[in-house]
């Protein structure tokens, strides 16, 4: 709604871009919760997360091909590392 009345026209797909970003910050949300479940909390860390990361890489100047690549695989690595700990303590939880 926000990016609509920015552009003063209805768009359908204006928005397309913030879709990835959206879904990502979720799983990233998600994946701090102890049942891997979408959270508020969570989320918001993931939307902090990803900006910060955005921000950064276009501050470094980089093509928007490789900075999709480059957050795609930031996510990538962010998820195996929450899948990781979330296992470590799991297991250290049941011994």
């Amino acid at each position: 709604i926000l990016l609509s009345s920015g552009l003063r026209i209805y768009t359908p797909n204006a928005g397309f871009s913030y879709f990835m970003d959206a879904i990502a910050a979720v799983f990233i949300g998600a994946s701090m919760h102890p049942r891997s479940r979408p959270n508020v909390p969570g989320t918001l860390i993931g939307v902090l997360f990803l900006g910060v990361v955005g921000n950064g890489l276009d501050l470094l100047g980089l093509d928007f091909n490789v900075k999709a690549a480059l957050q795609g695989l930031i996510l990538v690595v962010a998820l195996a590392l929450a899948y990781l700990v979330a296992k470590r303590s799991r297991r250290s939880l049941s011994a």
